[in-house]
């Protein structure tokens, strides 16, 4: 909900014209998608120019308009007539885009929800949906809307929070340098979550050395006794941790981060030789979900007491006793599920599992609230096809690692009896990295799939490969147009 009282002060704009509501369901910045009561921001884009369709917005039901002075004294005299006597509330400023970046800074620092800032290579909006339903089935939580995760996109989001809203998970994207330390700037995050450090946008960082800096400022971002929660299983976030425990040494200062590492291998550690927090591993995956069993080991509090508390060397069944009391927390198995589909899902259901005990959740009410996490829609999503097919759609993005796991999930879905037909296109924005990731790809394309068709000019790439691996050229299918993969389909 957003009052028309705090949008003023938040942003120095200027009520040109006072309409009826002083306040709005939320921001819109597309008028086929506003809804009646919302206030329409007229955003100037590369290809539109929002202050073009006001009257628009006001015929879809827009009780509110936030438009640039400079825009609205350039309009006509006939649209600014019909403003004038539209009853609707106008709210002018310089630059609509900064005004809903203020207003996003000014509202979490009202209201001051415990700011979960989700951030990563891939598996961002899975792992913002995964959190956000564990925490609200406990807490009122507000949670970044779809994947609107920029500059734009998280300012329009929250004019959704409400006040009630304890906490606040947003999604943060990484398309250009700078973009998270920005993102940071506004929303003041009290807990990060780094879900993965894997090549996406290396055409605007040029390398995933670059892309690593960026993502690492949202842990350099974190306050005092914050929360950091990572991948220990993906090395370069393993990495960026060490090395901030080496910075942090070498400057004879002690990090004031709380980090929390999960993992998938039962004796990873870290490169500063930290062994992870929890550890888990997969039981059984299905078109029903993934389900797995993890084992918390002694976390680093109970471990401080452990050191603080055992009976000395010197009192052999005591020190004994004690240590058998610790025993059932150790290696107790505790089960986990989701409707997610794949075994890299695993590692979103661990984040949210993570999150939610470390905000205080009992195991049992984690266990419960991942059960009704599901595919997003173009992320690994279940459809019903024709003739017994089962379809995968993973149609939101592709990046080497996205487009691996999609394989390696089709291959673990299918039985032993049927067929396993993979449709891919490109990968882009990958920059120097383009023609060698779709190569590398394609190399491994022959163990997870029988039929292989592709569309695209970078795609072919894939099947080109595929085939130096090994594949049959018969099961080997190059299209050019949207239209002619599926009727291709063996």
């Amino acid at each position: 909900m957003i009052y028309l009282d705090y949008l003023l002060e938040a942003t120095n704009g200027v009520l040109r014209y006072q309409g009826k509501q002083n306040q709005f369901a939320t921001f819109s910045h597309d008028t086929r998608q506003l809804a009646p009561g919302e206030i329409f921001v007229a955003v100037q884009g590369g290809h539109n120019n929002g202050h073009d369709f006001l009257l628009d917005a006001l015929h879809r039901g827009a009780t509110g308009l936030l438009v640039e002075a400079r825009a609205l004294n350039a309009l006509s005299e006939q649209i600014q007539a019909t403003l004038a006597q539209a009853d609707t509330t106008v709210v002018v400023v310089e630059n609509t885009r900064l005004a809903l970046q203020q207003y996003a800074s000014a509202i979490l620092k009202r209201w001051h929800p415990t700011v979960i800032a989700v951030a990563g290579g891939v598996g961002k909006t899975s792992t913002k949906e995964a959190i956000a339903t564990v925490l609200a089935s406990q807490f009122k939580t507000f949670r970044s809307w779809q994947n609107y995760n920029d500059l734009l996109g998280i300012p329009l989001s929250l004019g959704r929070l409400e006040e009630e809203h304890e906490y606040a998970v947003l999604e943060l994207g990484c398309d250009h340098p700078g973009e998270i330390t920005d993102l940071c700037r506004i929303i003041h995050p009290q807990i990060g979550v780094l879900t993965n450090i894997s090549p996406v946008q290396l055409q605007y960082f040029g390398s995933v050395e670059h892309l690593a800096d960026e993502l690492g400022t949202l842990l350099s971002s974190l306050p005092e006794e914050g929360h950091f929660f990572y991948n220990q299983d993906d090395e370069a976030s393993a990495a960026l941790v060490a090395f901030n425990a080496l910075v942090a040494l070498n400057k004879t200062q002690l990090t004031n981060i709380n980090f929390h590492s999960f993992t998938l291998s039962p004796h990873t550690s870290t490169q500063a030789g930290v062994n992870a927090d929890l550890h888990a591993r997969i039981t059984h995956i299905s078109w029903d979900g993934v389900r797995g069993e993890l084992i918390q080991p002694v976390g680093k509090e109970q471990t401080s007491n452990v050191v603080r508390n055992v009976p000395l060397a010197s009192r052999p069944k005591e020190a004994a006793a004690y240590l058998a009391t610790l025993q059932p927390s150790v290696n107790h198995n505790k089960p986990l599920a989701s409707h997610l589909l794949g075994e890299h899902h695993l590692y979103t259901m661990l984040a949210a599992y993570q999150v939610g005990t470390t905000l205080g959740m009992s195991t049992e009410q984690v266990q419960q609230a991942l059960i009704n996490v599901t595919p997003m829609p173009g992320r690994l999503n279940p459809l019903p096809g024709i003739c017994d097919f089962c379809l995968l759609d993973d149609t939101h993005n592709a990046s080497p690692v996205s487009m691996l796991a999609g394989l390696a999930t089709l291959d673990a879905l299918t039985p032993a009896t049927g067929r396993r037909i993979a449709v891919l296109g490109d990968m882009l924005n990958l920059g120097y990295y383009q023609e060698e990731a779709h190569h590398e790809l394609g190399q491994q394309v022959p163990g997870f799939v029988d039929y292989l068709i592709t569309h695209g000019e970078q795609a072919a790439l894939i099947a080109e490969a595929a085939q130096q691996a090994g594949m049959d050229n018969a099961h080997v299918i190059t299209t050019s147009t949207h239209e002619d993969a599926p009727q291709i389909v063996p």
